[in-house]
């Protein structure tokens, strides 16, 4: 491919070293949920090299004598293309001088221009880490870039991102296209800041509730995301419950989803965050707690205990 290989392959490694140092120092950082302070920062690890190697290790079944441990996030690049360009060839008398001492310079000949192009691959846990790195690297592609997102199915991820196609493509087969993809809902330009604000909310409360900021409330129990408040409403009086931030968002999950099961797995990913690592008996501290709450307005019996299988915020408690 290269018509020599010592020159080439020296220009093609410091294209891949200074392409690779570009994002050695990109981070990500852990924070308390409860205090929103920084728990600490970790670097990526970027490294070179075929992302079909990675993906293999993640999907490969570890046996007794060989166990594959993969550090996530981390971020891997590889050559994708080298093409040549004749435009921009340069004459075979042309040459470039490298000064070796002071005294003595050698010359050689300028190299045949090809355009190397690079695929930079994030991997990640979950949503919020790829999106972090994604953000820092972001800005050393502008303003040309490809980018596409995935998940790899055998880890069990699920997508549970809304997503609204905003595009000038307007022709019916393009909305049926997009929506037939997998797209929540369809805007084209030109169009209304205020209709597409309109359109997320309408989104967001179908597929992520308790993303929402609109008032909650079952039977006595009413909930405001916005206020950070919980009453317990009975006729023209309220009485103030105060929660924890934790029992909070646990409440405000429970009540945007009523009279569902709820595992302890589902509700750490969901109220926790899937970055958290925690034992599933949090919740039942979480629970027992956010029901001790409660109980002075006689609200404790909306959370049920399903046995075996997790808990569940009913609208009918029984007494």
């Amino acid at each position: 491919m290269l018509s020599n290989p010592y020159f080439y392959h020296q220009l093609v490694r410091k294209y891949v070293i200074l392409f690779g140092n570009l994002f050695n120092n990109i981070t990500i950082m852990r924070v308390d949920k409860d205090t929103g302070r920084e728990i600490k920062r970790m670097k990526v690890p970027i490294l070179y090299g075929p992302k079909d190697k990675y993906i293999t290790r993640i999907e490969s079944n570890p046996d007794l004598n060989r166990s594959t441990q993969i550090t996530l996030p981390r971020i891997s690049f590889e050559i994708s293309s080298i093409t040549y360009d004749a435009t921009r060839k340069q004459n075979s008398l042309l040459k470039m001088a490298k000064s070796d001492t002071a005294s003595t310079a050698n010359s050689m000949y300028m190299g045949v221009p090809y355009d190397i192009n690079f695929d930079l691959i994030v991997y990640a846990r979950n949503i919020d880490d790829g999106w972090h790195i994604v953000e820092q690297i972001m800005p050393f592609f502008n303003p040309d870039y490809t980018f596409t997102a995935g998940t790899v199915p055998e880890l069990g991820f699920l997508k549970d991102i809304p997503i609204i196609l905003l595009t000038a493509r307007s022709e019916e087969m393009d909305k049926i296209a997009g929506l037939e993809a997998g797209a929540d809902d369809y805007v084209t330009k030109p169009f209304s800041p205020k209709e597409l604000v309109a359109r997320i909310k309408a989104v967001l409360r179908r597929r992520s509730p308790q993303l929402a900021d609109e008032v909650v409330q079952i039977g006595h129990l009413r909930i405001d995301p916005v206020a950070h408040r919980v009453m317990a409403v009975d006729g023209s009086s309220e009485v103030t419950i105060d929660l924890g931030p934790t029992e909070f968002r646990l409440l405000h999950f429970l009540m945007t989803h009523p009279e569902r099961v709820h595992s302890r797995g589902q509700l750490l990913d969901k109220v926790w965050g899937d970055h958290v690592f925690v034992e599933e008996r949090t919740v039942d501290v979480h629970i027992k707690r956010l029901r001790a709450s409660l109980a002075p307005t006689n609200c404790q019996n909306h959370i049920e205990t399903v046995r075996g299988s997790g808990y569940r915020l009913t609208k009918n408690p029984v007494s």
